[in-house]
């Protein structure tokens, strides 16, 4: 499976590269970079760390959307700490791949490969959208569009109404989600089933890098999350999820999000029609079991 990530790293989007770069059926061909969880130079700095620290240098990082379709992104440093990591690795600096941005490099990275790509989208759906609205011939490349983002049939973790991603640019998740590429949707429905527990610390016990550097996140984000009990693995799930697809069920529905208002970021599904496959089940403990493995 060839695949970009497009995230905002982020603690979660930290975990989940690490995951999709530990199975051996994916192949990463480039990390794209929106702002969200953190600015998006510091999830691009964020990236290149995470990927030269698991011994990945050569994966290229794209910096993409500074701000929503409309308005301005709210960062989450709150949950994600200071530098975005609650820990630290070495830094790599910034270390420029030519002069393409992330929409470039992923309509680019479509022509190249008409055998197919498919995105895990585990940020604001910013630079998705705007390469969706680009009329270009390569879109049929396009496998699937693989979301973390929504909040269905549960309360939001930003608002009552509304999940995080999804809440930082509607406007482009509604693009994505009535768009006519496949895209899979993997909201907090099923996200919330699936966390390590505060006393599961330390999760990880094996000694390779993505295990040393995934634990060190998870007691980093404890230590700075006094409160939390549970660190919700929303993103290595979507990753999880996309790579074995056992994990979760899914039902069809058509899915529009609210704009505007006290409800804004509010993600409607209704079941049934043709649409996107949004997740309603999922295997708690088979994908908590899965995650570990593909880290390890």
């Amino acid at each position: 499976m060839n695949i970009i990530i497009d995230c905002d790293p982020g603690t979660d989007d930290a975990i989940a590269m690490c995951a999709a770069i530990g199975s051996n059926l994916v192949n990463l061909l480039g990390v794209t970079i929106v702002g969200g969880n953190v600015h998006r130079w510091v999830g691009e700095r964020n990236a290149r760390d995470v990927l030269a620290y698991v011994n990945q240098p050569e994966v290229p990082v794209f910096v993409g959307a500074n701000k929503p379709l409309k308005g301005f992104y709210k960062y989450a440093y709150h949950y994600h700490g200071r530098n975005g990591l609650c820990t630290a690795i070495p830094s790599q600096g910034k270390v420029p791949h030519g002069n393409q941005n992330a929409v470039e490099f992923i309509n680019a990275t479509l022509g190249e490969h008409p055998e197919g790509v498919s995105i895990f989208a585990l940020g604001p759906l910013t630079n998705i959208a705007k390469v969706l609205a680009g009329n270009s011939e390569f879109h049929k490349n396009i496998d699937m569009i693989y979301v973390m983002g929504g909040a269905f049939q549960t309360e939001g973790n930003v608002t009552p109404f509304a999940e995080f991603n999804v809440y930082q640019d509607p406007l482009a998740a509604n693009l994505v989600f009535s768009s006519d590429v496949p895209v899979s949707i993997v909201g907090l429905d099923v996200c919330n089933d699936v966390y390590v527990s505060r006393y599961s610390i330390p999760w990880l016990v094996g000694d390779t890098k993505r295990d040393n550097l995934c634990s060190a996140i998870l007691e980093g984000w404890f230590d700075y999350r006094k409160d939390d009990d549970k660190y919700i693995l929303c993103d290595p799930l979507t990753v999880a999820s996309a790579i074995n697809q056992d994990l979760i069920k899914y039902e069809a529905a058509e899915v529009s999000v609210v704009e505007n208002g006290i409800e804004i970021g509010r993600t409607i599904a209704d079941f049934g029609k043709n649409g996107v496959d949004v997740a309603t089940e999922v295997d708690a403990g088979s994908a908590y079991q899965y995650i570990a493995s593909l880290i390890s």
